[in-house]
């Protein structure tokens, strides 16, 4: 692992710890195991940080849901996989608090955070779509969209996991389970069961 590549898992570390705005980049630099110097080499600011750190993200986000939609066969198992890796590399993206400090601290940032996220759960949902093509005829994906990341972002995080005595993987399940049961019984479509 390059120094470029050591400061952007610290930072992914300390954004999932603390959030955008709760950490220096002296602690970033003794997270990375690097002197402030050699991060500043890398990064001009906190900002091109954090900046570098979501684009790595989001790209690796990007490849990891093609292979998904490449190799799983059966829209149980996309939901599932899109799911389990939310929960494990993306806690960050349903934790309300760095949202909100994206959006206020970050704004250009969050727009293409919103972007990239909306492009992916559009190749989630269109791949459902077409497993599914007569029970999601006339359903507005904006509106699903919108409401499968608003239910992740209630239940994928540590205080409601803990609050309920539930495991992520629990919580994955019947995530997966209330979604494929939506797309699979909607009642919007006469032909659906």
């Amino acid at each position: 692992m390059n120094n470029r590549e050591r400061v952007i898992k610290a930072c992914m570390e300390l954004i999932r710890l603390r959030g955008l705005t709760g950490f220096t980049m002296d602690e970033l630099a003794s997270r990375s195991g690097l002197s402030k110097a050699t991060v500043y080499r890398h990064f001009l600011s906190k900002e091109s940080m954090i900046e570098a750190t979501l684009d790595d993200f989001m790209q690796n986000s990007r490849q990891y849901i093609r292979h998904i939609l490449a190799t799983e066969p059966s829209a149980d198992r996309i939901m599932e996989s899109f799911l389990t890796y939310l929960a494990s590399r993306a806690q960050f993206l349903v934790n309300v608090q760095v949202v909100k400090e994206l959006k206020q601290h970050y704004p250009h940032i969050y727009d293409r955070m919103e972007e990239a996220r909306l492009e992916i759960l559009n190749s989630v949902l269109d791949q459902i779509a077409r497993q599914y093509p007569d029970c999601t005829a006339g359903i507005d994906f904006r509106i699903v969209s919108a409401t499968m990341v608003a239910s992740f972002r209630a239940v994928l995080n540590p205080e409601f996991l803990l609050d309920n005595g539930l495991t992520i993987e629990q919580t994955i399940r019947q995530l997966t389970k209330m979604w494929l049961s939506f797309f699979s019984h909607t009642p919007f479509h006469p032909s659906c069961p």
